[in-house]
């Protein structure tokens, strides 16, 4: 039996942040274009910047155990916290996601890949039956039958990644076009969320004009992952270069549902609700032969 345990820790300093510049310095009446570093540009200017800060933490454990009846198994748990400034880049696993670029402070949150609990359990048994095993009948054609089948599992556990709450347009008046985020005026969790209403839409108000919301970035979560794949063996001896291999694989076999993110953008008429899921379970039947 092996089992470990880890600290892994990083920091990393300018990362690229995406955002669109020469935008409105505060929020305000009146044209916007007023307001910004450079009036004589008409419209906001899209880049990059390396102004970004990360940082991530995690508890890292696994246990393996090998048994000699042809069992091995494997246990892997992680507890993790990322936190980035702002989004990823312009194109990155978050797009764009600041509402104001000359106070990127706050929007420091929980990166949008933050995964807080992640559990995967995976075995491979070689089933005693049949010829040289635990089980054998004595009779040779039922032992070919039975024998040298081998059954692999895994399961995956964790925890939802963030969902970031917007709201369209420009309440702010600043040039940042659908950046925004909501005020909070309430709690938006569910006790029992349902694809019809993920969270309590009532948390959630439009911000005054020329302001800009309070909500902070990526405070939703969505669905939980919990997927089980199995999957059969069977390699059957033609002569001894060549076999043919079957195989049966089940993916998401118990046909969980595990839901899509909400629709996030405020003035959507589908704010709340779920309108997505994964893939529902399937099989696969394969074979081939080896030589």
């Amino acid at each position: 039996m092996l089992l470990t345990a880890n600290y892994v820790g990083s920091g990393t300093d300018r990362v690229n942040i995406g955002g669109r510049y020469n935008v409105a310095r505060t929020p305000g009446p009146g044209n916007w274009r007023d307001r910004a570093p450079f009036p004589y540009i008409a419209v906001p200017i899209s880049w990059d910047r390396s102004w970004g800060n990360t940082n991530y933490h995690a508890l890292q454990t696994s246990l393996e155990r090998r048994f000699s009846g042809g069992l091995a198994l494997s246990v892997a748990y992680t507890w993790s916290k990322a936190i980035d400034v702002g989004s990823s880049g312009f194109f990155g696993v978050e797009g764009q996601s600041i509402q104001n670029p000359y106070d990127m402070r706050s929007d420091r949150s929980v990166a949008s890949f933050d995964l807080r609990h992640n559990l995967v359990v995976g075995w491979v048994f070689d089933l005693p039956f049949g010829r040289n095993r635990a089980f054998r009948s004595g009779n040779r054609i039922l032992d070919v039958v039975i024998g040298d089948w081998q059954v692999n599992g895994i399961a995956d556990l964790r925890t939802a990644a963030p969902v970031n709450v917007t709201i369209a347009g420009d309440i702010a008046n600043t040039g940042n076009v659908s950046y925004l985020r909501p005020n909070v005026v309430g709690d938006w969790k569910m006790a029992n969320p349902t694809p019809q209403a993920w969270f309590n839409k009532a948390a959630f108000a439009a911000p005054a004009p020329f302001t800009f919301g309070n909500a902070g970035r990526n405070v939703l979560r969505g669905d939980n992952v919990q997927r089980f794949d199995i999957s059969v063996f069977r390699n059957f001896r033609i002569n001894e270069k060549v076999y043919f291999e079957f195989r049966a694989e089940g993916y998401n076999v118990f046909n969980t549902v595990t839901y899509g993110d909400p629709t996030a953008e405020f003035t959507n008429v589908n704010f709340g609700r779920v309108l997505s899921a994964a893939a529902a379970r399937s099989l696969r039947l394969g074979g081939k032969i080896v030589f």
